[in-house]
């Protein structure tokens, strides 16, 4: 599916369609900061690949999506496969060590890894690096609120529920408040009901501003 990109300016950054536009409302009203296109990666198969956003304090690449190409995929799933064996992140937080041995490093520093969200053409998918919890792509992503630090996150839903900002994780039972993720010709769909972006802000406003 694709639909008509309409370059948008938003906050004084110009980007490349209103999806990105919505995209960047929602991060501004979940009340993190946002770098737009920020660095360009060489992938292991040749592509070089710029995300779209990257938020510093979740530690999130976004990818918004409008349609798929051939490119396009093989630089998604480079950048996937270079997340999920935690090969980006030197330049931007540093990174945590398995310890050998372990398949998986169960310990405090495992939500000190980075993760990719892909928005669009076809679905949503979240790429973590599988030291976290053994999981290396979702494609059933959620948004969550932590009933320890009361801030919203992104998270994959086949077990990878940890709060990237508090650290917070007892299964799902410290999450208050959960959306499901559904994308659709160009827009970011929110909750069981499939509100828009700018209705879910309104329906959370008074807890962002409790949080804020």
């Amino acid at each position: 599916m694709e639909f008509n990109s309409i370059p948008t300016v938003y906050k004084g950054i110009k980007l490349k369609s209103r999806f990105e536009g919505n995209i960047a409302y929602l991060i501004d009203n979940l009340g993190y900061r946002w770098k737009y296109e920020p660095q360009s990666y060489k992938l292991p198969n040749g592509y070089d690949y710029l995300p779209d956003f990257y938020i510093p304090k979740l530690k999130l690449f976004i990818e918004c999506r409008g349609h798929e190409y051939e490119k396009g995929n093989s630089q998604i799933e480079g950048f996937g496969g270079m997340i999920a064996r935690g090969e980006i992140g030197s330049d931007l937080i540093k990174r945590p060590s398995i310890p050998e041995g372990c398949e998986f490093a169960y310990s405090d520093i495992y939500n000190e890894y980075l993760d990719y969200l892909v928005i669009g053409p076809v679905g949503i998918v979240l790429y973590e690096c599988p030291a976290r919890f053994g999981v290396s792509m979702s494609d059933e992503v959620s948004l969550c609120q932590c009933s320890k630090c009361g801030q919203w996150y992104f998270a994959g839903m086949s077990g990878s529920y940890q709060c990237r900002i508090c650290g917070r994780w007892d299964g799902n039972k410290h999450i208050i408040d959960m959306r499901w993720l559904k994308y659709h010709e160009g827009s970011l769909l929110i909750g069981y009901r499939e509100t828009t972006v700018k209705v879910f802000i309104e329906e959370i406003k008074e807890t962002l501003l409790e949080v804020k």
